[in-house]
Formats: C-alpha cells, sequence, structure tokens
C-alpha cells in the first residue's frame, strides 16, 4: 500500500476490514470453541511500516546498521532486527539480525534534514535507506531519535541558534545526564 495515496491506502482500509470479518466467520465456521466469536472492533485505519523519509545530512544505510557501525556523532544504540516487509511481489520479506547480536550506534545527522533549517526529525522518518529503516523504525530506534531531538531543540533555543550547529559533545553530554548510552 502507497500510505501517501490516498485512494490506495483507502481501498486497503476497507480490504482490511472485509479481510477480518472474513476471518470471524472463519473462525465460527471452523474453528470449535469460535462458535458464539464475533468481531468486537475493528481498527480506524491500517498499520504503515513507511511512507516518506527526509534526505538528511547522512543517510543511515542497511550495512551501517548489519556491521553494528559506530559513528562519532552518536546519540544512541539500537539493535532491532531489520524487518523489511515485501511491498510488491519483487522481493521476498527480509528479516536480518545485527552483526553477532551487537548493537549499531544513531549518528545524530540522520535527525537533520539536508536542506532545512530550524527543523530535526525523529522515529520512522528519519534519513535511512529502506533496509535501515526496517530496523530504527521500531520503538528502540524511535525513542532514541526522540530524545536526541528533544534534546538537541531544547539546547538549539537555549543557545538561540540552529541545531545543526551545536557541538556534538553538548548534545551528547546532555543526553548522559538523562541517562541515555551513547
Amino acid at each position: 500500500v502507497d500510505a501517501t495515496d490516498n485512494r490506495t491506502l483507502s481501498e486497503a482500509i476497507g480490504s482490511m476490514r472485509d479481510f477480518t470479518l472474513r476471518i470471524g466467520e472463519f473462525y465460527r465456521s471452523y474453528v470449535p470453541g469460535y462458535e458464539k466469536a464475533y468481531v468486537l472492533q475493528i481498527a480506524d485505519n491500517i498499520g504503515v511500516r513507511e511512507t516518506r523519509r527526509v534526505v538528511g545530512e547522512y543517510m543511515l544505510t542497511g550495512e551501517d546498521v548489519l556491521e553494528a557501525r559506530s559513528f562519532e556523532d552518536s546519540i544512541g544504540y539500537c539493535g532491532a532486527t531489520v524487518d523489511v516487509h515485501n511491498i510488491d511481489g519483487s522481493q521476498v520479506t527480509r528479516m536480518s539480525a545485527i552483526r553477532e547480536g551487537k548493537l549499531y550506534q544513531i549518528p545524530f545527522r540522520i535527525l537533520l534534514p539536508e536542506k532545512i533549517d530550524g527543523l530535526l526529525v525523529a522515529g520512522r522518518c528519519v534519513s535511512a535507506d529502506r533496509v535501515a529503516c526496517g530496523s530504527i523504525r521500531q520503538q528502540a530506534g524511535c525513542i532514541v531519535t526522540g530524545q536526541a531531538a528533544g534534546v538537541a531543540a531544547a539546547l538549539a533555543a537555549d543557545e538561540g541558534v540552529e541545531a545543526r550547529h551545536l557541538p556534538i559533545g553538548a548534545i551528547q553530554q546532555a543526553l548522559k545526564a538523562q541517562g541515555a548510552q551513547i
């Protein structure tokens, strides 16, 4: 589903609701103990794993993630498995663990849009290729990027500068003071 296209998104929501009702009917008809089961609620929307991402000062790559790379401008760690789903039938779903079960560092530069001042991004829209996004878009990556974006925004406001002009050491020190592992 292209979640940036309202028509396909609406069609997917309708299909999801229909599928949910058919699954309910299947259970009532064929699974012992479910004869009186019914669908109580259906989600208002569908979960979308990815849509748009910014192009940042650095683009986190799948290789960075899978090789557990380190970065001087690290704002924290992530170790979430790469989970990239098939979107058009041309490839299989990919589940890849990070090398030797290690963690990779998240560079601050992926929060900084390349051509837009006064903006920090966090969560699934950070600057990452599709494979890296399959890891960093999960809860751990969103928590790390969200905390770092908030810290950087506060420091930038206090200093009266753009976040991209803050010394990375100041951001890292503030994060460490909050208990973050850099």
